[in-house]
């Protein structure tokens, strides 16, 4: 059903047809990620990390976010990416809440600056999954919760 030269379907299926999702999206993932294998290299997963964060600050400046928005959201990403000290794509519900509280009781900040982060975290969060979930499992392994 894929063509293992171009990834792309032979031929359209017919009605009631099984298609192979799974071989489907590594051809998607090899064609447009420049992956054909998963990540293993500490830069290649830094590299791929840094490209998602991009994607999603790119998205919402097209999205007409201002600078100062998409920069605090930036930072915030950036910021938890730090202290959960791995892939952002192994992140769990509790790393956010751990974050957070962090910055609300460790930290002393404002709880105006605390739900603006977690505002800006659950975008991007909502951003993986509906736009890279498919990719971040191909090349890492790993599902986006």
């Amino acid at each position: 059903m894929i063509d293992s030269s171009s990834g792309l379907l032979k031929d359209r299926p017919q009605s009631g047809q099984a298609v192979d999702l799974g071989d489907l999206a590594q051809s998607w993932a090899s064609r447009w990620c420049g992956a054909p294998r998963r990540l293993a290299l500490d830069q290649e997963l830094e590299d791929y990390e840094q490209e998602l964060v991009d994607q999603y600050l790119l998205a919402a400046v097209g999205a007409g976010r201002g600078v100062a928005g998409v920069g605090g959201d930036r930072a915030a990403i950036f910021e938890f990416i730090r202290f959960t000290g791995r892939p952002v794509w192994t992140a769990r519900p509790s790393d956010a809440d751990r974050f957070l509280a962090h910055q609300r009781k460790e930290l002393g900040r404002a709880r105006l600056t605390v739900q603006n982060k977690a505002w800006a975290l659950a975008h991007f969060f909502d951003f993986l999954v509906v736009r890279y979930q498919g990719d971040i499992h191909v090349l890492t392994g790993r599902c986006v919760a």
